[in-house]
């Protein structure tokens, strides 16, 4: 799970995580990919798409119930820090040359939980 947890988190390179670990590149690949698959099995029981049907959860204020009738939640896009390889970063640079971003889309309820997000 550490060397799953560090080579997702950190962005590593298996001959890295190989390295801090002291384990063959081999046992490193085998154990990676059975974290990612329980990992994958684990998400399909954990994440559920979400429900629109409660609509006005968090307003308590009668007056404003009427204003937001049909409303989900507020949606909003934002850039995000992204690590990029060195040979695809172009498309994904900033004003300052060397950092690079990633513009992520949300939707956010009354309660101020993410409802929906899409990166790209």
């Amino acid at each position: 799970m550490a060397m799953f947890l560090m080579t997702v988190s950190h962005n590593l390179r298996n001959r890295l995580v190989k390295n801090r670990f002291q384990h063959l590149g081999q046992t490193v690949h085998k154990y990676f990919h059975q974290v990612l698959d329980a990992m994958m099995k684990f998400s399909k029981e954990m994440i559920t798409p979400p429900s629109f049907n409660d609509k006005l959860s968090g307003i308590s204020n009668r007056r404003l119930r009427k204003v937001f009738k049909d409303v989900v939640g507020a949606i909003d896009g934002t850039l995000v820090h992204a690590c990029i390889p060195s040979d695809k970063q172009v498309p994904y640079r900033g004003r300052r040359k060397w950092e690079c971003f990633q513009i992520v889309m949300a939707i956010c309820d009354f309660d101020m939980i993410f409802k929906y997000v899409v990166v790209g």
